[in-house]
């Protein structure tokens, strides 16, 4: 099941607040969504919508559900939201580091438009968008 954040599912995404989105989910400044499957979470994926634009910030698959399309399900869920809020484009930066979600953001649509030197301590990222059509 794909699903948007809700207040109710603060306790479900304890343990899922470490790794990414605690502070920004309770200052509303971000959206959420996630796949679960009874009370596990699968994956999430969150957002940040600034006028036309989307960031990115994380999409993460639990490593026992990676190779299931779940984060293919997130992206199309998240275009379905951006359309709907008339979004433009979304852009995001990934560490050189990690093919495997170069490899998923290119296979979806996003192409590199850039690099950050030294963006995540050190390590250089690549700054990548695709249009929401």
């Amino acid at each position: 099941m794909v699903r948007t954040y809700q207040d109710r599912d603060k306790n479900t995404l304890d343990i899922w607040s470490q790794i990414a989105f605690q502070t920004k989910v309770s200052n509303n400044d971000i959206d959420l969504i996630y796949v679960f499957e009874e009370e596990e979470i699968k994956g999430f994926i969150s957002f940040r919508i600034l006028y036309e634009r989307a960031e990115l910030n994380y999409l993460y698959v639990d490593l026992k559900y990676r190779n299931q399309n779940i984060a293919s399900t997130l992206l199309d869920t998240m275009y379905t939201v951006l359309k709907d809020k008339n979004v433009k484009t979304v852009t995001l930066e990934v560490s050189v580091q990690n093919p495997c979600a170069i490899h998923v953001y290119e296979k979806m649509g996003f192409k590199q438009i850039g690099q950050r030197k030294n963006y995540y301590n050190g390590v250089d990222a690549l700054l990548m968008i695709k249009e929401v059509s």
